[in-house]
């Protein structure tokens, strides 16, 4: 890079037109191959997260068949976030199933004016499913792009792909998905 710097400054100095073109392609190649070192390194380091997640899947399945186990400890160590989640979905799951009812409230006209007002339609409840599907799609691509491109331990690469897995929209509730 510096002998092109260099045939470039001197072609400059004695006003060589001929001799600044050719540095100057000198250093636009060199330039390029530099893009091109960077683009091959950041597809080695997503392909290397990959590969990382598929170790992670596949020693999770060694475990689950009776391999080694990671246990659960309260004690300090070296190797913290290097072993296995395990299952995050273990356990009974939270029921988001509210009992809702809908109720019409009517009352005696005494004195004074009365005012009714609707206070939530089925337009508004669509339009809050629609925004939570664009703010899931954000969140999600963000998520994916930190995951293919952050050293995170192998033990939580998964627990982030199921969390996202699990507030996923209906496709019945946007109408879009």
């Amino acid at each position: 890079m510096s002998e092109a710097i260099g045939e470039i400054q001197e072609g400059l100095e004695k006003k060589n037109d001929s001799q600044c073109k050719d540095g100057l392609c000198k250093l636009a190649g060199l330039c390029k191959s530099l893009g091109n070192c960077k683009k091959i390194g950041d597809c080695m380091a997503c392909q290397l997260n990959r590969l990382a997640q598929c170790k992670s899947e596949c020693r999770g399945a060694c475990e689950k068949n009776g391999g080694d186990k990671v246990a659960k400890t309260n004690s300090p160590s070296q190797s913290w976030g290097k072993g296995a989640s395990g299952n995050p979905n273990d356990g009974k799951a939270t029921d988001l199933q509210a009992s809702r009812r809908e109720e019409q409230l009517s009352s005696s006209q005494g004195d004074g004016p009365s005012e009714s007002e609707v206070i939530e339609a089925p337009e508004g409840e669509q339009s809050a499913a629609r925004a939570y599907a664009q703010r899931y799609q954000k969140f999600r691509s963000q998520a994916e792009a930190v995951l293919d491109n952050e050293p995170l331990p192998l033990g939580h690469r998964e627990t982030v792909r199921q969390y996202f897995e699990n507030i996923r929209p209906d496709k019945d509730a946007t109408g879009e998905l």
